[in-house]
């Protein structure tokens, strides 16, 4: 018996991909008063999503030809670019995703009974990544490299391990400080938060921690905290406390791997901060920047009784799940540099392959729960949507009667092809290290 049966999978699909839904959406969001030159706002949304998903797309006007196939229309160029310029494009665009988000997210991961990771409610991964832009752009997005990119857009990203897709996404400016798009405090509430050295804030940390809220975030080299403790580790570290841990760090061995109590002087009016520090030599450091550490330090705030030094190590690396959501974006979704001077292109674009990547994942999440099939590469569902995402979305549009048997193909294809292609070793150190499992075998 499935998890997820064909008929919840084409209900869910028309709650927001539905002919109506989208028209509406269009209307709502000032996109589309009334037809425009024959573009409607289903079909132009569609359109998109299809032609981002199947293919690399290199300007607009690869779009404009896809819409002119897709719709069989003879619009010309000018009233699809202007389409596309509106400000409710954008608007619309972000209004589809987040109804994605919303109608199309499921669990399909968890820790099984064995799983040190059972007691927390969620795991959240956060991380941005950036794009350069038009220098007309600059104004509307300011970048941080101003000579070599002016113009550059950070898209800020909060995600769930369990549903293994965005919870959140933030698109502002790249000069703007990657700290202020942390999700709240208050909502991390039973949750462990996975995070890079760029929101290694203390405050932020301190701020979770009372809320109740648990996290393991990497933090730079520049925090000299004082070893308080050290729970295990060489004795070279043991001879060292009550010292900075840059001092410790300077003679330690090469074999290190320690799980220390560390505390953080007291700066700018705030109070002392100690944690749980584990650090451990990375075995390939980065050695083309003069900054760069052969350290790991990753700080948390969770018992040495619910995870030991090993197990915190383990749960950083699920991080890394977020970056292959990255890498789906820039390489499946087409999240990229157009050519264009529009703000509200360049942002409605970047929606549009916010979409395109969070559908394919659904239909990924859709077919192992329908087929019960431990181990569906979204990487490889996302490579091989050419296949069967225009149909679909066609379907959808017409509320065909032909849409179930183009689901139940599309799931007996990927449950085939889209397998992934080693499992034992994310057992290991991978996605299902620390006994997680897929949903469909639970």
């Amino acid at each position: 018996m499935p998890t997820l049966e064909i008929a919840e999978i084409e209900k869910q699909l028309k709650a927001c991909l539905s002919a109506g839904c989208l028209d509406r959406c269009g209307r709502q969001n000032g996109l589309e008063q009334r037809r425009h030159r024959g573009i409607s706002s289903s079909g132009l949304v569609v359109s998109l999503l299809a032609s981002l998903g199947s293919r690399r797309i290199e300007t607009l006007a690869d779009l404009h030809r896809d819409f002119q196939s897709a719709s069989a229309s003879t619009v010309n160029y000018k009233p699809f670019y202007e389409k596309l310029d509106k400000p409710g494009f954008s608007r619309v665009m972000k209004a589809v995703f987040e109804s994605i988000l919303t109608q199309l997210s499921l669990q399909v991961i968890g820790p099984s009974k064995s799983s040190p990771l059972r007691g927390f409610d969620d795991v959240i991964l956060h991380d941005g990544t950036s794009l350069s832009l038009h220098e007309d752009l600059r104004s509307a997005f300011p970048s941080r490299f101003t000579k070599c990119h002016p113009a550059g857009a950070a898209l800020h990203v909060t995600m769930s391990l369990w549903q293994q897709t965005p919870l959140k996404v933030q698109i502002a400016p790249d000069r703007v400080s990657e700290r202020d798009f942390l999700p709240p405090a208050a909502s991390m509430k039973n949750k462990l938060l996975l995070a890079d050295r760029g929101y290694d804030g203390l405050s932020y940390l301190s701020e979770a921690d009372r809320a109740g809220g648990f996290f393991a975030v990497r933090i730079k080299s520049s925090g000299k905290p004082i070893i308080e403790r050290v729970i295990s580790g060489s004795k070279h570290l043991r001879r060292h406390v009550g010292q900075r841990l840059d001092i410790a760090l300077a003679g330690a061995p090469k074999s290190e791997c320690a799980d220390l109590i560390v505390t953080f002087p007291r700066r700018r009016g705030r109070g002392p901060c100690t944690y749980r520090l584990i650090i451990e030599r990375l075995r390939n450091p980065r050695k083309d920047h003069k900054h760069s550490d052969t350290w790991m330090r990753v700080l948390t705030n969770v018992g040495v009784e619910r995870l030991s030094k090993q197990q915190v190590l383990l749960a950083y690396r699920l991080r890394w799940q977020i970056e292959l959501f990255f890498k789906e974006l820039k390489s499946y979704a087409n999240l990229r540099r157009f050519c264009t001077r529009k703000k509200a292109i360049a942002e409605g674009l970047f929606w549009a392959s916010l979409c395109t990547a969070a559908l394919k994942r659904y239909f990924a999440h859709a077919c192992q729960l329908n087929r019960s099939v431990a181990a569906i590469s979204s990487r490889r569902v996302a490579m091989c949507a050419h296949t069967f995402l225009g149909e679909v979305l066609s379907l959808l549009q017409t509320n065909s009667r032909r849409l179930q048997s183009a689901l139940d193909r599309t799931f007996d294809f990927l449950s085939v092809t889209a397998r992934r292609s080693n499992p034992k070793r994310e057992k290991q150190r991978g996605l299902l290290a620390l006994n997680l499992a897929p949903r469909a075998i639970r």
